[in-house]
């Protein structure tokens, strides 16, 4: 099966699908502008939020598998090092040079990406890059994606949306779609880069995860719940 992040992306992305659904079911299938911008307005934010919760949820799964892997801290990339040396130093707390020891860099190390995902707000190229390559050493997290100037422009769009409401500009159907397709596809090229990525880092003979991508929850309706939630270690 895919990363536990794309399975729960698959999971925010279903509430799009039902908003597209209800969409549909209004207009009977019928073009033109019917008051429903609200619909269309929703999925974009739910579709953004889809977005940067496979993102951050990626991040951390991540760390998960290379903190299970790694027994010593200095095998990690050196970017990795820096930014849990660097965050420790500047730390508040004057015992939290003693959470280093023995396995305690990995809680840091984890807790540090959580703090800085929760701050997240924007999900755009720039916010996300600087994420991995401190976490986790890529240097160019934006080379896994397909799409980054049309993922920058939806960004955009979802900002407009949440300072201006009903003001923004109307999203007709067929441009959502191809957003929520855009999207997904991106997801998918980004697990199978990021987990070849951590096959090599980790030099396994395997991807930590199945390089198949299933586009809905289809495959799962019998374990609704398994993959489900927070991505835990």
């Amino acid at each position: 099966m895919p990363s536990r992040a794309y399975i729960n992306f698959l999971y925010l992305q279903s509430d799009v699908t039902d908003l597209t659904d209800t969409h549909f079911r209004a207009t009977k299938g019928s073009s033109g502008r019917k008051r429903l911008g609200f619909l269309t307005r929703s999925a974009v934010v739910m579709m953004c939020a889809a977005w940067e919760r496979y993102n951050e949820d990626l991040l951390i799964e991540g760390i998960n598998i290379l903190a299970n892997h790694f027994l010593d801290p200095n095998y990690l990339p050196k970017s990795i090092k820096q930014t849990i040396s660097a965050k420790v130093k500047v730390d508040k707390h004057e015992l939290k040079p003693l959470g280093l020891a023995g396995d305690g860099w990995k809680n840091l190390w984890r807790s540090y990406a959580e703090q800085e995902t929760e701050k997240l707000n924007t999900p755009n190229s720039s916010n996300l890059n600087d994420l991995f390559k401190k976490y986790l050493g890529i240097e160019s997290y934006v080379g896994y994606w397909i799409s980054k100037n049309e993922i920058n422009e939806f960004i955009k769009m979802r900002g407009e949306i949440a300072h201006k409401g009903s003001q923004a500009p109307y999203i007709q159907m067929r441009t959502l779609k191809k957003y929520i397709e855009m999207i997904r596809s991106n997801a998918i090229e980004i697990d199978r880069r990021f987990g070849n990525y951590l096959q090599g880092l980790t030099s396994s003979a395997d991807p930590p995860w199945q390089l198949l991508y299933p586009k809905t929850l289809e495959i799962y309706k019998n374990e609704p719940t398994k993959f489900a939630g927070p991505i835990v270690p």
